[in-house]
């Protein structure tokens, strides 16, 4: 029996259980911080020391994931550029608090988003602590429930980040000096560069990518297209080749017509003798065919068709196709029926013929484009945004609301791929080449 495909069930058990705990103990803390620091009718004799301790677990043991992966992967850049804007964001707090003079018994901080460290007491930024711990557990939770895909296959945040990082290494590096050179003190020029860091955290990235793949898969089993790992539609994305079994079914011919509509090469592997299945490939207008093909060699010749460059996607539903599912790209199951074919495909079609195969390949590219798009706006925004943060038009608490105001447009963009996503296919009637 071929190894199943890890489904949602493998990655609750691995990953998203032990982070949806952290995320929930993370909101827990976080809440009063946040509450704290934005109302201040709400502060209380030595409020900013109940939030100090509450922001210490959340920027060590909340934040611990990104730390672990930025000193261990210095590569996955999205952890590095958290992982800093905690330990600024906090470093800084405590500086304010303890040397700053804002840990007076009875100071009360009115929230100012742009207000400068200047003369008085250094404005701590607990609040950002919170708010980029929180939103980078968010967005890591949703990346497990999305499923991470394979090490070889970097996260869009990652390879998005990487690109940032001399960046903001640049800015977060120059601004002091600058600050300085202008005169002004040099809390001023620490609070710019902190900003600068926590408008850099890839929060909304992080947050963006999963929940655009999640919504798709919602929209999917609208549409007759259960995704077992919602990430798997990027790979269906990337499809060159689409093998088929033998195939019998109204709609069939339809549904291989608008498969090389949309640039796919049908091939047809069946068991049946040679003359039987190039009359079944002629009625349906494939031109390449594999007949006399048993359950190991189709999963030899998907091999094959891999390692001659191509992206193979295979549509089976019997226990002799499950090696061909698991050998390819994206195995596809037709029907509910044998479990062993279903555990081995990434995603299952349960109305069971081929034409749900081309719903699953437009849904496919319809978030392609959401994510492409994605990959682009939403670094384009951190970019803008670091201009102001250099600047001193934003302190880190401002900061983080930019910050947070960009995970919930990015969300609710990803929610795109849900409400505009194809239609399913009306019912197929057979139709016949003329």
């Amino acid at each position: 029996m071929p190894p199943q495909r890890p489904g949602p069930e493998d990655v609750a058990a691995d990953v998203a259980e032990p982070e949806r705990r952290r995320l929930l103990v993370a909101a827990v803390l976080a809440l009063p911080v946040l509450v704290l620091s934005v109302v201040p009718g709400a502060q209380f004799r030595n409020w900013q020391w109940l939030c100090f301790v509450l922001a210490a677990p959340l920027a060590v043991w909340g934040a611990w994931p990104f730390h672990r992966r930025a000193l261990r992967e210095p590569t996955v850049a999205s952890d590095t550029l958290v992982s800093l804007a905690v330990v600024a964001s906090f470093v800084w707090s405590a500086y304010a608090l303890f040397l700053g003079g804002a840990g007076e018994p009875g100071t009360r901080l009115p929230f100012d988003p742009t207000a400068t460290a200047g003369a008085g007491a250094a404005r701590p930024c607990l609040d950002a602590v919170a708010g980029v711990v929180l939103c980078a557990l968010a967005g890591r939770c949703l990346e497990a429930r999305a499923g991470r895909g394979t090490a070889s296959a970097p996260l869009p945040a990652d390879a998005m980040a990487r690109a940032l990082v001399p960046m903001v290494a640049a800015v977060a590096v120059t601004v002091p000096g600058f600050w300085l050179g202008a005169g002004a003190e040099p809390r001023a020029a620490v609070a710019a560069a902190v900003a600068v860091l926590v408008v850099a955290a890839p929060c909304a990235l992080l947050a963006a990518v999963p929940a655009t793949l999640l919504s798709a898969a919602l929209r999917g089993a609208r549409i007759g297209v259960r995704v077992r790992r919602p990430r798997s539609l990027d790979a269906l994305r990337a499809v060159d080749t689409v093998v088929l079994n033998t195939v019998r079914r109204p709609g069939d011919y339809r549904a291989v017509r608008h498969l090389k509509r949309l640039g796919l090469r049908p091939v047809l592997v069946t068991g049946e003798r040679e003359e039987a299945a190039r009359a079944a490939a002629d009625r349906l207008g494939i031109a390449e065919v594999h007949s006399g093909v048993g359950p190991r060699d189709k999963a030899v010749l998907v091999r094959e068709l891999r390692e001659r460059g191509h992206r193979v996607a295979v549509v089976g539903e019997g226990a002799e196709d499950a090696a061909a599912l698991a050998e390819a790209d994206l195995g596809i199951a037709l029907g509910d029926g044998d479990p062993v074919a279903v555990g081995a495909a990434d995603m299952t079609l349960p109305r069971g013929d081929v034409e749900a195969v081309v719903d699953a390949i437009r849904l496919a590219r319809r978030t392609g484009y959401v994510l492409r798009a994605q990959l682009v706006w939403v670094p384009g925004c951190q970019v803008v945004a670091l201009a102001p943060a250099a600047a001193g038009w934003l302190n880190p608490s401002g900061a983080v609301v930019a910050m947070a105001a960009g995970v919930l447009l990015a969300v609710a963009d990803g929610l795109v791929a849900y409400a505009t996503g194809p239609r399913p296919a009306p019912a197929a009637r057979r139709l016949t080449p003329s």
